[in-house]
């Protein structure tokens, strides 16, 4: 592959102790399930953002006959797939993915909050061009399964996102860390609200096969940043028609 810059590379290798860490849970076997009820011969399955390879495993070890390729920005992360099942490589959403080749699935765990620019209007786009370059390397009859977090706040429902989303950015210019150990040097995020991230996903022309949420409870850092919801959303998607 040819060298070229890969987008967060430098921030998930910083943190690839934090991001390499995160543990399977109950709802990542929805997808196992999925790929379970739905069996094909000889299938190829590609988990963008896939880190430490942890999905990848789950999928090898309940499914054996998916092949399963990994990208993602960080060396880091990809040197802890310590599984010869596995191919991986460097690269990134929305335009460095370095594949001349096409996958019956596509997985995308917790990626689309971190492509971010420097407006919330340009990380829309971002993330459009994600999708666009998602279906690029999607079977026609391939299937999407997208997990992404939401958040919500009262009266505006974006406006914990905004507020969330400049804090960072002011905290990256000044390089003052904000006291909250979710708030990162060098983190950027985009936080969607469900019903504008299902907009979007429709925009760019994906049908919902089935979805399925899990909200999070009450705390004091949902109180902090004026969150009326919160929580994870599961999407299983298709091409539409």
């Amino acid at each position: 592959m040819q060298k070229k810059y890969i987008n967060n590379a430098q921030f998930f290798d910083d943190h690839a102790t934090h991001y390499g860490d995160i543990a399977i849970h109950d709802y990542d076997y929805i997808f196992i399930n999925f790929f379970k009820k739905n069996p094909k011969p000889h299938t190829y399955l590609l988990d963008i953002g896939g880190g430490s390879g942890k999905f990848a495993k789950l999928v090898k070890n309940n499914c054996p006959d998916i092949e399963v390729t990994v990208i993602d920005p960080s060396k880091k992360l990809l040197d802890k797939i310590d599984d010869d099942r596995i191919h991986f490589l460097q690269g990134s959403l929305p335009n460095q993915i370095y594949l001349g080749e096409s996958f019956d699935y596509i997985h995308v765990k917790e990626v689309f909050h971190h492509i971010t620019g420097p407006s919330v209007k340009i990380s829309k786009e971002l993330l459009k061009k994600s999708l666009f370059t998602i279906k690029e390397h999607i079977k026609r009859d391939g299937i999407v399964l997208i997990h992404e977090i939401f958040y919500e706040s009262y009266l505006f429902p974006t406006l914990s996102r905004n507020m969330i989303f400049y804090l960072l950015l002011i905290q990256n210019k000044l390089k003052i860390r904000i006291p909250v150990s979710e708030f990162l040097l060098g983190l950027s995020v985009c936080f969607y609200t469900r019903s504008e991230f299902q907009g979007i996903l429709e925009g760019c022309g994906f049908r919902i096969k089935e979805y399925h949420q899990e909200y999070w409870g009450d705390s004091w850092k949902k109180r902090a940043a004026l969150l009326k919801n919160w929580g994870r959303m599961l999407f299983i998607l298709e091409i539409a028609k």
